[in-house]
């Protein structure tokens, strides 16, 4: 049992998806290894995928459904205010960019270079990007860690600031939860098709990506 360590805060933005996954992981993983100390800055959501809740506080996130940016923003700015209040005593490991940098912070994918590829080209849509692209990459320049996903996106990181951070950026592929994501019988996984997507015929062929979503 671990005793002598700072506490650890998790935040994220997303309500589901991988990301989610990947915090209540790495939460559960922290939990076991008697990190029981944590505190976590997220969706409700989080607390549903973690069955031993040992958390000294949560703080929920209260996700605003629509339009995308105002969501982004509203993470960053509160995100930034936990950073000011907690950064002395904790260990912040941030899933989203925030205005003051975590000491670690997981870059699920990079907005910039999603932007770039996916441009938008009106003029609101714009500003946001400047605005939230240079948000990312303080982060990324300024916290003491950072974990990419992929080399490819490390690779991307360095050649879009100019500079290689060395040891501060790793590499952690998120891997696959093999308890989650495995094969089914045939009437099982026709059944969960028309239950989770009625409007497409389960007999039709599917293709099954599996990567990054960014």
């Amino acid at each position: 049992m671990i005793t002598n360590f700072k506490p650890v805060l998790l935040a994220t933005g997303h309500p589901h998806g991988g990301i989610l996954h990947f915090v209540a992981a790495l939460a559960g993983a922290l939990i076991k290894i008697g990190r029981r100390s944590c505190m976590a800055f997220a969706p409700q959501a989080l607390l549903n995928r973690i069955h031993e809740v040992h958390f000294c506080q949560f703080h929920e996130y209260h996700v605003i459904d629509h339009p995308w940016g105002l969501n982004q923003w509203k993470f960053i700015l509160q995100s930034s205010y936990y950073c000011w209040r907690f950064k002395r005593d904790y260990i912040l490991h941030y899933h989203l960019p925030s205005l003051m940098p975590p000491h670690i912070y997981t870059a699920h994918g990079l907005y910039t270079r999603f932007w770039l590829q996916n441009p938008n080209p009106g003029l609101v849509a714009k500003m946001q990007f400047l605005l939230l692209s240079a948000v990312e990459k303080s982060t990324i320049s300024q916290s003491k860690r950072v974990c990419f996903v992929s080399e490819d996106d490390r690779a991307y990181a360095i050649s879009w600031l100019g500079t290689d951070r060395g040891d501060a950026f790793q590499v952690i592929n998120p891997g696959v939860d093999c308890n989650i994501y495995k094969p089914v019988r045939e009437n099982e996984r026709r059944a969960k098709r028309e239950e989770l997507h009625s409007k497409i015929p389960a007999e039709m062929r599917w293709l099954l990506f599996v990567g990054n979503d960014f």
